[in-house]
């Protein structure tokens, strides 16, 4: 009885692929839900970012020149008064605010994450399979040394050029 109930919850376990499938289609199939969901686990960030501001000095010169004389007792006296100046002073102050998408973010961080793991996988592969190589190299220059040995041992067995010689002028004589 203990063993069939293993087999049964191994068969029906808790299959990490089949519980995301599971939660998409639930979520697909409310697009409301899964947009609360994500707007609750993932909400926005808000960065208020202050640009320069800009100083805008405008002056303006009325060119009404005005001369009063005035005359009291034996003095004159000539009074000029020089143009009006009106400054006008206007500052602009910028404010952008920058919305970030965390949810995007967050996808994007477990992409790198997930993709920073197959990286040291293949690495690991790599220098494994660069160990292998070395070591097949090394056999196979030892497989060439063997071999050059046995043919030089062989060249040195065989007669030598001279006797090789000999032999032909042997046969040559007999010939003819």
């Amino acid at each position: 009885m203990r063993f069939l109930f293993l087999i049964f919850v191994f068969l029906i376990g808790c299959s990490s692929e089949k519980q995301i499938q599971r939660a998409k289609n639930r979520l697909s199939a409310n697009p409301l839900e899964a947009a609360s969901f994500c707007a609750s686990k993932f909400t926005n960030k808000e960065t208020i970012i202050y640009r320069d501001s800009i100083v805008d000095l405008d002056t303006i010169y009325l060119e009404l020149t005005r001369t009063d004389t005035i005359v009291e007792n034996d003095t004159v006296r000539i009074v000029t008064t020089s143009p009006a100046k009106v400054i006008t002073k206007t500052l602009v102050k910028y404010k952008e605010v920058q919305t970030e998408n965390t949810a995007k973010v967050e996808e994007q961080r477990q992409l790198l994450i997930k993709c920073e793991g197959r990286y040291d996988t293949l690495q690991k592969k790599f220098e494994k399979s660069e160990a292998e190589r070395k070591a097949w190299r090394k056999k196979f220059y030892w497989i060439i040394f063997v071999i050059l040995g046995f043919a030089v041992g062989y060249v040195l067995k065989q007669p030598t050029l001279t006797t090789i010689l000999k032999k032909t002028i042997k046969n040559l004589k007999k010939r003819g």
